[in-house]
């Protein structure tokens, strides 16, 4: 059978290509630009994009690339694309004979060339293993054997051996992804073309200066001056542990990395992201609009996630939100007319004498879908249908052909004619291919060989049979491969079966034990798929339960929580004996831990206690009487937030005994930590402030870094209450340097809030209104919605004091959604006295009136003084200024009375202050 490369010529996207060039132009000029491809599968979106990287890579703009995969851990497009960016510092083209024939690049070693050339053909020449230095060719299996790195300092120098030379790459760093796949193509396009000269090359560099260009031109799209984005999935726990810093890291780095060379980052398949990803997306994207970035996102509009429950993040969501900001543009990619049908087939089969019914049925059944019409080509091709006549004398070489027409038996789906081509092969290379659909789109070799428990020689035959099948490729990373099409893949393993599935799932998951061992961590959401597939039941809660700890860690909390209920699903069954059951109780333990602890951190409360009343059932049954003090306090937690101040009050002080009973040092100080917070928030400070102050006394001890954090923020509470302002930044400061030390981002957010009411009352409004934005993006950026919500409620009220009624409103609007969601009546009461503010300083004095009056109803049903004080003191000032003394000096009255019981100091100054404009018409209010 004749030969024939399935690659049509790119035809049919001139416009979409030259718009995307345009957005690149403009990227490049530092209008960061974000652009999304939408199209059905297989119409050409990536092809498309190759195009425009192809073009965007000879004029020296760094492309980082990624693809999103079903099931996929959180990050990963991001992990794959930033493990690119190493920097290659120079290039070197060698002759077998160890001559330096030319080199690019290396800035630092351009004058020691000649050395590291002489360097490296010595070292090649003892790895030859028989091949004779004076051959000036060599076969490939020769070459397979020669060398293929060296460690040199902090470099590598990686080596790529064609027939004739070898191009050696120094490279600053770890080997870049991809390079050894684009040194391979660079130097078979130089021997191809140079053949002649190569052979007959006399020394005389000039003659072959030429050749420099094309060196340069690989180092220029590989030199990066900057290694700091690889690696990218160690750096998702730094900066404090929060995912604001390690957002704002990433944006830094491709900023700094997009002032030297423009950037592509190409997001493929993003309808299989993790809301994790889109949301790291959706931040670069609005960080990056003044710096010269191109971000490209291809999916399939049919494909978009439209659960719409609550709490995801999905697409369709990631897209609104950058839609209203304004931060992308969408260009659609339709499928191919008639014309570019035509224009395909023929840059395939080249020459032909296809009939134009042949062209327009093939046209027909496919309807336009350029993946489609490559895959019946190639079955029609394999099965003989189209053909190549044999070169006659006289004549120009053979065209081809295809069998009339009537004789065609077309696939009627894509389905069709991928089990047509898959039915072709022998049962060896299909069991390899229904194994590498198990792995997924892309599949290592190693774990494929590793699951299929055959030798690595006899899996590289059948994978060059499916490459030769065009079933699958070569990916530009070593070691990996990926089937030709997404839809080749999904249409295989949902072929084979849900039996065949399990097993094959079962042996990949055991691969993946077996080649990360001791590293199971880097790898545990596939672990939990895996085994979650072959319904390994021990496996896959081990692995969830790991994959949901590693998530959370990178604060991807919707893939944690999605981690924790799929291992769940699988303790649902009691166990037989009692110590699996005592097992199956423990497992359940640490997936309730997992998802209440994300269900705090993002707000849902109601589901957080739900969880925790689960757990105090669990650890009673199990008498585990440590965790069940620690659940007691994560309860009073909940119910303070709830404000169900005495059921708070009993929870802590049961957690108080037990941790007493227990001697736990740590239980006892935070437990006495939290029973000072509840007396604070019913007014009576001194007996919080003795409850902090015994804290700290026994946290000193033991260097109990998180306890000495809580007391010491709520010092500083106490401390603006009374008045002590320079002091309540003092505490601050003191719990914010705790927090920093054990990473706390979130209660960090706390203490800037409380900073920011500092700083207001001290007159300084800008570093106020400062450290309420700086609470208000930690939280925000960590999933934090409770702490995101306090931000905004009180930037808000400031803002209205500041007279920006537009911001103010946005920022109330979003708080009070936020704990209506919550159903926190304490914060809800707040917001509304904020916006009693608001509509005072607008002097709309019937809404005024309302909102303050749904405040004191709140107020007074929860019982939370000091807010209640401050509610009637700011209705006052409203009747005040509308000349209403009588009801203004009735509630001031009221406040002042609040805030003499309460000591608060300064605040019954303020009282006092505004009660008239002399002593005598006060005295007269006041009798």
């Amino acid at each position: 059978m004749a030969e024939i490369l399935f690659q049509a010529e790119f035809v049919g996207r001139e416009n979409e290509l030259a718009e995307l060039e345009h957005y690149l132009n403009e990227a490049s000029l530092g209008h960061g630009k974000v652009v999304f491809l939408e199209g059905e599968t297989g119409v050409g979106k990536t092809r498309l994009v190759n195009e425009l990287v192809n073009k965007a890579r000879e004029n020296n703009v760094v492309v980082l690339s990624g693809r999103c995969h079903p099931g996929g851990e959180p990050y990963h497009p991001f992990i794959t694309a930033f493990a690119d960016t190493s920097s290659v510092e120079g290039l070197m083209l060698i002759c077998n004979d160890g001559r330096l024939m030319t080199s690019a690049g290396m800035p630092e070693h351009e004058d020691d060339a000649e050395l590291y050339a002489g360097m490296l053909s010595a070292i090649d020449e003892f790895s030859r293993l028989g091949v004779k230095s004076t051959q000036v060719s060599v076969t490939v299996e020769d070459a397979k054997k020669r060398l293929k790195s060296i460690e040199y300092g902090e470099y590598k120098i990686v080596l790529e051996h064609g027939k004739y030379c070898m191009l050696a790459a120094l490279v600053l760093g770890t080997e870049p992804r991809g390079l050894r796949a684009q040194l391979r193509g660079l130097l078979e396009d130089i021997e191809k073309e140079n053949t002649e000269k190569i052979l007959s090359w006399d020394g005389d560099v000039e003659s072959i200066g030429f050749l420099r260009e094309k060196l340069l031109r690989l180092v220029s799209s590989r030199k990066f001056g900057i290694q700091k984005l690889s690696g990218v999935d160690d750096k998702l726990q730094e900066k404090k542990g929060s995912r604001e810093g390690m957002f704002e890291y990433i944006s830094e780095m491709l900023g700094m990395l997009s002032r030297e060379q423009p950037v592509i980052l190409f997001l493929d398949d993003l309808h299989w992201a993790d809301e994790s990803s889109l949301a790291l997306m959706h931040y670069i994207a609005y960080a990056l609009r003044s710096s010269r970035v191109l971000i490209i996102g291809t999916y399939r509009p049919e494909d978009i996630d439209e659960s719409g429950h609550e709490g995801t993040f999905g697409l369709r969501e990631t897209l609104r939100k950058m839609s209203r900001e304004r931060l992308f543009t969408i260009i659609e990619v339709p499928r191919l007319g008639r014309f570019e049908i035509d224009k395909m087939i023929d840059s395939i089969f080249r020459p032909n004498d296809l009939s134009d019914k042949f062209k327009s049925r093939l046209f027909t059944e496919t309807e336009g879908n350029p993946f489609f019409v490559e895959e019946v080509l190639k079955s029609l091709f394999e099965e003989g249908i189209i053909y190549k006549e044999g070169k006659k004398e006289g004549m120009e070489p053979g065209r081809w052909h295809s069998k009339p027409i009537d004789e065609m038996k077309l696939p009627r789906s894509v389905k069709d004619v991928v089990l047509r081509r898959y039915d072709r092969l022998d049962e060896n290379t299909k069991k390899v291919l229904r194994y590498a659909s198990g792995i997924g789109q892309e599949f290592e070799f190693k774990i494929l060989c590793s699951a299929l428990a055959i030798e690595e020689d006899k899996l590289a035959e059948e994978l060059d049979k499916l490459k030769n099948a065009r079933l699958v490729k070569e990916t530009e990373y070593e070691g990996v491969m990926r089937f030709d099409h997404s839809m080749i893949q999904e249409v295989i393993y949902e072929e084979m079966g849900g039996r065949w599935q399990k097993i094959i799932h079962e042996r990949i998951g055991n691969s993946l034990e077996k080649i990360y061992e001791g590293r199971h961590a880097e790898v545990a959401g596939r672990l939990s798929y895996h085994y979650m597939k072959s319904e390994n039941e021990e496996k896959a809660v081990k692995y969830s339960i790991l994959a949901g700890e590693v998530a959370v860690r990178k604060f991807a909390y919707s893939e944690g929580a999605k981690y924790y209920e799929t291992a769940s699903q699988f303790l649902l069954t009691e166990r037989k004996s009692k110590e699996e059951e005592r097992e199956r109780k423990k497992k359940k333990i640490e997936v309730l831990l997992g998802l209440e602890h994300i269900a705090r951190i993002t707000g849902e409360i109601d589901n957080a206690l739900q969880y925790n009343r689960q757990l105090l059932r669990l650890t009673r049954e199990l008498g585990d009487d440590r965790r069940r003090a620690e659940i007691h306090r994560n309860i009073g937690w909940i119910m303070r937030e709830k404000n169900e101040w005495e059921e708070s009050l009993e929870n802590y002080e049961k957690s108080y005994k037990i941790s007493e009973k227990l001697n736990d040092v740590h239980g006892i100080s935070e437990s006495l930590v939290l029973i000072g917070e509840v007396h604070w928030a019913k007014g009576e400070l001194n007996k919080s402030v003795d409850y902090f102050q015994k804290a700290i006394s026994i946290a000193e001890r033991f260097g109990d870094a998180k306890v000495l954090a809580m007391a010491y923020m709520n010092l500083g509470l106490v401390s603006r209450h009374i008045g002590e302002l320079s002091s309540a930044l003092v505490h601050y400061e003191k719990s914010l340097s705790f927090l920093s030390n054990i990473g706390d981002a979130h209660e960090m957010a706390r203490v800037y809030n409380n900073m920011g009411h500092v700083y207001w009352d001290k007159g300084e409004h800008e570093k106020a209104i400062e450290n309420f934005e700086r609470c208000i993006s930690i939280a925000q950026r960590t999933g934090n919605i409770r702490l995101m919500g306090i931000g905004l409620a009180d930037a808000g009220w400031y803002y209205a004091k500041k007279n920006e009624f537009d911001k103010a409103s946005v920022y109330l609007d979003r708080a009070l959604e936020i704990f209506e969601k919550l159903g926190n009546k304490l914060m809800i009461a707040k917001v509304y006295v904020a916006y009693g503010v608001l509509y005072k300083l607008e002097r709309d004095w019937r809404r005024a009136t309302e909102y303050f009056l749904k405040g004191i109803e709140i107020n007074e049903e929860i019982g939370i003084p000091s807010q209640l004080a401050e509610n009637y003191f700011e209705f006052a000032l409203m009747y005040r200024e509308r000349g209403n003394m009588k009801k203004a000096i009735g509630l001031l009255k009221k406040s002042l009375k609040i805030y003499e019981d309460l000591s608060a100091k300064k605040n019954v100054e303020l009282v006092w202050n505004e009660l008239g404009t002399t002593r005598e018409e006060v005295q007269d209010g006041l009798e």
